[in-house]
């Protein structure tokens, strides 16, 4: 598994599969006078460098890449090799591709270079076709999460530790990014409380923003009914979803999101912006109720409406709970993703590609 070096390799850790070797790319030790745009320059030049070194070495049976605009998929669509896997992540399609166009030409020859590409929405399934890609290359399938780990849990731990046994409790796990929107929840708790005064906030996650919400919510005079967790580690997680009365999410842009999946397969009804990859989750009014981006007076509205109506939430939760046993479960979509590199490997060996290859060179593998 490879990873750039401005993602933290312990965060990786957690993560890589037993047995797979981390490699951390450096960037050059470049001075700080150095303009920016010679600096991503000359810092993507070395990671693609040190990426093809390392493919020619390894010689592997298959390459997968992650993010379809820029780093590891296009470091591995430029390196030539094949068979190749591309994966896309959401932001790289939904937002980078369509905002710059030096990022969709990127996304374009990498979703062309590529033998197979996996997205786990329709909506970034219709994103790729718009740019070319042919269907047949195309897997799409949710991520999923642990079922076993992510379930209704009620316990009263929490709530004590915190110190808000009796109170109605607001849940948010996204990170403090601006795609994601917190501000726009932090700005609805004013109109909240001054309707019902025993809620609160809590909120988890890191992020260039969290000091930000930090003042925002001490500006607006709601600090002491806002808990900021910062990170924390996936199986802790469970317990603070199961602490909540409704999970929340103010994102602009998403696929399918496991921070949504995970507070669905723990019993919690939901209010999230209504935007396409939600709308795949979520059947407003149903199993949870789906907010305009940015609008912080109709979310405040409909968290108050499912805070205030016990069977309301009761019933939405037993909605959420059946649909995330049904399409959230990683044990069976992963075999979505076993099946995508079956396929490629099948498709290598009756001479779809004549060989391991780069380019159109042929080798051994």
């Amino acid at each position: 598994m490879v990873v750039p070096s401005r993602w933290r390799r312990s965060s990786w850790e957690k993560i890589a599969p037993e047995g797979i070797p981390l490699v951390h790319l450096r960037d050059l030790p470049l001075p700080r006078r150095v303009p920016l745009p010679v600096r991503l320059l000359l810092e993507n030049l070395t990671r693609l460098m040190a990426v093809a070194l390392l493919i020619r070495t390894l010689r592997p049976s298959i390459v997968v890449g992650n993010w379809i605009t820029r780093d590891s998929g296009l470091y591995c669509a430029l390196v030539g090799y094949h068979p190749f896997l591309a994966v896309a992540w959401g932001s790289d399609i939904l937002v980078e591709a369509r905002r710059w166009l030096i990022l969709r030409m990127f996304a374009r020859f990498t979703l062309k270079v590529a033998d197979g590409v996996i997205v786990d929405s329709e909506v970034q399934r219709q994103a790729i076709l718009s740019m070319g890609c042919r269907s047949s290359k195309i897997y799409c399938f949710p991520w999923g999460i642990d079922l076993n780990l992510f379930r209704p849990e009620r316990t009263k731990g929490l709530r004590e530790e915190l110190g808000w046994l009796h109170d109605k409790i607001v849940v948010s796990t996204r990170r403090h990014l601006p795609i994601y929107g917190i501000e726009y929840l932090i700005r609805a708790m004013p109109l909240v409380l001054a309707r019902m005064n025993d809620v609160k906030l809590l909120v988890i996650g890191e992020g260039p923003l969290l000091e930000y919400h930090k003042s925002l919510a001490k500006r607006l005079g709601i600090e002491n009914q806002v808990k900021f967790l910062g990170n924390v580690e996936n199986h802790k997680l469970p317990a603070i979803l199961n602490a909540g009365d409704v999970y929340v999410s103010t994102s602009f842009s998403d696929g399918s999101s496991a921070s949504l999946m995970e507070a669905m397969a723990c019993g919690l009804p939901v209010v999230v912006t209504k935007i396409a990859a939600n709308e795949e989750w979520v059947v407003h009014g149903e199993n949870g109720f789906l907010v305009k981006p940015g609008d912080s007076v109709t979310l405040a509205d409909y968290v108050i409406k499912v805070l205030q109506d016990e069977r309301l939430r009761l019933l939405m939760g037993e909605a959420n709970l059946k649909v995330a046993k049904k399409r959230a479960d990683w044990e069976v979509n992963s075999l979505m993703l076993e099946k995508s590199v079956s396929d490629l490997l099948a498709q290598n060996e009756r001479g779809t590609h004549s060989a391991l290859r780069f380019g159109s060179e042929s080798g051994a593998g």
